[in-house]
């Protein structure tokens, strides 16, 4: 398996008021696994509630996958994993309900679907 490694440190700040010191969030790895035949194009989207974080710009081969990381900070307990393949054919999948915190996630783009995929620890 080939991978790519993107680095997005990014923090995903969800709730108003104070939030703590970034030294304390742990970021979270994010694998994305193309599970199809062909190359495709494909931006995927953290969203908790109103606010959202994105990474575009995977190109991926059939079998490939691409990383990057992620921080949460003042997230709330669930957040929405959402991968809108831009080629070779235009779609959006999305998971709902996937629990934030977790040291790594696999999302896997199916041919009409995805899955994401976490362990926790």
């Amino acid at each position: 398996m080939i991978r790519r490694k993107f680095l997005a440190i990014s923090g995903l700040f969800l709730s108003s008021g104070c939030l703590p010191e970034l030294e304390d969030s742990k970021d979270s790895e994010f694998l994305i696994s193309n599970k199809r035949d062909s190359e495709l194009d494909v931006s995927i989207r953290l969203k908790g509630g109103e606010r959202g974080f994105a990474v575009e710009g995977f190109m991926l081969d059939s079998g490939e996958t691409g990383q990057f990381a992620a921080g949460f900070v003042g997230v709330a307990k669930n957040m929405t994993v959402v991968a809108k393949i831009l080629s070779p054919q235009e779609a959006t999948y999305q998971q709902k309900e996937i629990p934030v915190g977790i040291p790594e996630y696999d999302i896997r783009i199916q041919p009409n679907s995805i899955s994401v995929v976490w362990v926790a620890h």
